[in-house]
């Protein structure tokens, strides 16, 4: 039986392997039921009773799941049981196999050779490049369930060789020493580990293995599919005013483009949550996150789903880095901090002198006045450019499901403009005000991380995945009603450490996340929404601007 359907996997008794199982679309078998009441399954799901168990554990190492199976004459068992010998790997050799075709990557010491796999990664394969040749556990572990290194047998190749404060070759591996805000201070001298083994990275492991147990990582599909009704009744509620009182000039250019807009800001949170495998299960890409992902994203925000998730995990494997993230690349035009300055001169134009010149000339005007264009140009353009971007990169890549569901997003817009509003000039400041106050959705998200302190990929190592999400995010504080007008966004900090994590959870597990800041003296940064606009979005623009006027830009 188990060697005609090899995706049976019986488990064992814990809830979270339950769990775990499941999002697999596995069947599953509970060899102590009475502990907890299993959640019910799917129709395509049974349980199944076999005498050769397979058994899903945590490993003592971070979250890998190992496997161990009982004595059995079944052939089938014995054929999964059989391990092959793994040779050691220097971290000097591991470094060295970091090139398009010849990549490999260590998750939690082991080392895995993905040089033909990084093409295929669902989430992006820029995401596994900047990894490669380097530990990447947390990073690893914050994007994946962890039945999901099961999977990574076949790209084994070997264990990381670990030498206190050497690499293989016996080699110091020096970091720069970290000028960081507050009390942050990392090791002066970094292996390529340091941030692994630091005491509040492995607090941060140890919470995350509880929250998987706990099974705060399964979703509510109730609370999702009420997040979707409710973002859909908006556009539906405009309809019905507009069709009751089409001659309201407040109804027309106030209420109804502000009930579409909440009607596309609430469906992208959603999108923003299924995209992020925090929806629907089981996990990863499946014809119901594909479905999901297309209706809130495509059909109601009107952007591409495909174009969103590249760019948005790498935003989150490496927030705000210069020249890294994608989302927050603002380049000759708004200049988060220093760090940028050697990024910006090396794409500035080098062969035709006055193309160098008048782009020095352009970002030294508009850093210079960032303080004042930062909000109004979030509201004014963010928008239209968001819009373009995600239909070249739909047409680039040939994505035609994401073509079609933004051409039917721009088919029932443009039905609505058409049916109640007449002339063109009353159309064009429909669409005007209305992408305007989309614009809000992009000041929360210049919130949480504009103006943040940022850091290369060897500074990111050297603080550790905790440290350094914590350094790059920030919170806005919020009560009921904010709290789902800002969809969980205001929740960053709990978000970008567990990005999977359902948005109904994040609330509940900020005092966790919390007690470990306290303990190792980490700031939890945490403003309200209008002190933040003033404090991240005007002030420290304008401090930016001034120290960018001091520096040697060319």
């Amino acid at each position: 039986f188990v060697g005609k359907f090899p995706q049976i996997l019986p488990v064992c008794s814990e809830p979270s392997h339950l769990e775990t199982a499941r999002s697999l679309n596995l069947a599953v078998r509970c060899t102590s039921p009475h502990k907890f009441r299993p959640p019910p399954l799917a129709p395509h799901q049974y349980i199944i009773m076999c005498t050769t168990e397979k058994i899903l554990q945590p490993s003592s190492e971070g979250d890998h799941i190992s496997d161990t199976t009982t004595t059995s004459s079944n052939s089938a068992t014995t054929q999964h049981s059989s391990k092959k010998p793994q040779r050691t790997i220097t971290y000097k050799e591991l470094n060295s196999h970091k090139s398009v075709g010849d990549c490999w990557i260590s998750i939690d010491g082991r080392v895995y050779d993905v040089s033909r796999f990084h093409k295929n990664h669902p989430g992006g394969s820029n995401v596994i490049m900047e990894y490669t040749g380097m530990e990447a556990g947390d990073v690893f572990h914050m994007f994946h369930a962890p039945v999901i290194s099961h999977h990574l047998r076949r790209f084994l190749i070997g264990r990381l060789e670990t030498e206190d404060g050497t690499d293989g070759g016996g080699e110091k591996i020096c970091a720069p020493v970290i000028a960081l805000p507050g009390k942050i201070k990392p090791p002066k001298v970094a292996r390529h580990d340091a941030g692994e083994s630091l005491e509040c990275t492995r607090e941060y492991r140890k919470l995350r293995k509880e929250l998987w147990e706990e099974g705060a990582f399964v979703p509510s599909y109730p609370y999702f599919a009420f997040k979707l009704v409710l973002a859909l009744s908006f556009l539906i509620v405009a309809v019905g005013l507009m069709a009751l009182y089409p001659s309201s000039t407040v109804l027309k250019y106030v209420v109804a483009p502000a009930l579409v807009a909440l009607t596309m800001q609430q469906s992208a949170l959603v999108a923003h949550d299924t995209l992020h495998n925090g929806v629907v299960l089981p996990r990863g890409k499946n014809w119901k996150r594909f479905l999901l992902g297309q209706l809130s994203g495509g059909v109601l925000m009107g952007v591409s789903p495909e174009m969103w998730l590249k760019e948005h995990n790498e935003h989150h494997a490496f927030t705000i880095r210069p020249g890294g993230d994608p989302q927050f690349d603002y380049l000759f035009l708004w200049l988060m901090s220093l760090a940028e300055i050697p990024y910006w001169k090396r794409h500035l134009p080098e062969k035709n002198e006055f193309l160098r010149a008048i782009a020095r000339g352009f970002a030294r005007v508009m850093v210079r006045v960032q303080h004042l264009t930062v909000v109004p140009l979030a509201l004014v353009i963010g928008r239209y450019n968001f819009l373009a971007i995600c239909w070249s990169y739909a047409v680039r890549h040939g994505h035609w499901a994401d073509l079609i569901s933004m051409s039917l997003h721009f088919a029932w817009y443009s039905m609505f403009v058409s049916a109640f509003y007449g002339s063109p000039t009353e159309k064009l400041l429909f669409v005007v005000i209305n992408y305007a106050l989309n614009g809000v959705l992009h000041i929360q998200l210049l919130l949480s991380h504009f103006c943040g302190p940022q850091f290369s990929s060897e500074e990111e190592s050297a603080l550790g995945v905790f440290q350094f999400q914590l350094l790059t995010t920030r919170n806005v504080k919020s009560c009921w009603w904010s709290h789902w007008f800002h969809g969980g966004l205001e929740l960053q900090i709990e978000h970008h450490l567990f990005p999977m994590l359902p948005r109904h959870r994040l609330r509940s597990i900020r005092g966790r996340v919390r007690a470990i800041c306290d303990k190792h003296g980490i700031d939890y940064v945490e403003v309200g929404f209008f002190e933040g606009v003033y404090d991240w979005l005007v002030k420290h623009p304008h401090e930016a601007a001034k120290a960018f006027a001091a520096a040697e830009f060319l």
